[in-house]
């Protein structure tokens, strides 16, 4: 696509409405509001002690399921990097197998 194709309008930013002010506005509101809700749910939610209690209790005594649990985002970044590598890789090789086509197909034409 070349420079000319682009639309320039695209490149200047909408003017901001009323309404879209408003609905940012609201949103905001209710983003707060929701935080202020889960605050409060965990500064005064003592009532989830006697649900949490059993779970610790259990937690407790099995140290290595607690272990396994806190080490586990580790792993799995490790894996998803991996992955990531190795795509890197192939695309690497992939372009250096064109270049070396690009590089040959003029030396056979001549």
């Amino acid at each position: 696509m070349a420079y000319d194709d682009v639309n320039e309008s695209l490149a200047v930013l909408p003017a901001v409405t009323k309404r879209g002010a408003a609905m940012f506005l609201t949103a905001n509101v209710l983003a707060f509001a929701l935080c202020g809700v889960v605050f409060a749910f965990f500064w005064y939610g003592d009532f989830l002690n006697a649900i949490f209690a059993p779970a610790w209790r259990w937690l407790d005594s099995h140290s290595s399921y607690t272990s396994a649990a806190a080490i586990s985002p580790i792993p799995a970044a490790a894996l998803v990097g991996y992955g990531y590598m190795r795509r890197a890789m192939k695309r690497r090789q992939r372009e250096k197998e064109e270049a070396m086509l690009a590089v040959q197909e003029p030396a056979a034409d001549a």
